[in-house]
């Protein structure tokens, strides 16, 4: 099984916006292996540009620069019964050989424990 090399996380509010599309864009290529349904201008919407207060994509690599998957993570601030809270939502996408080694839940927990 091929191993994640490099991971490179991003901030899509801090990107420009031909930055911004060549992510969709790689990431997309990715997304289109794996599910089925979603169109390019609804996964950046829902994955990339969401709505949400805080958004972190992670991207990883393989050998020889290989993009091997994403993770998002999101966190939206809401009040619920007169109270603060976080509502997070994650969305992953990763080649099926680089599968298994768990790299992606490590930046899902990371993110969760950052989140107030």
């Amino acid at each position: 099984m091929p191993k994640i090399i490099r991971s490179e996380t991003y901030n899509p509010k801090d990107l420009s916006a031909a930055e911004l599309t060549a992510l969709i864009d790689q990431l997309y290529s990715v997304h289109q292996e794996i599910f089925a349904g979603v169109d390019r201008a609804e996964f950046a919407r829902y994955v990339v540009q969401s709505p949400a207060d805080k958004t972190r994509v992670r991207v990883s690599y393989g050998e020889g620069g290989e993009l091997a998957g994403y993770v998002a993570v999101h966190a939206f601030r809401r009040t619920f019964r007169g109270e603060q809270c976080t509502v997070t939502r994650a969305e992953a996408g990763l080649r099926r050989r680089y599968r298994g080694d768990g790299a992606m839940a490590t930046f899902v927990l990371s993110q969760l424990l950052k989140t107030q």
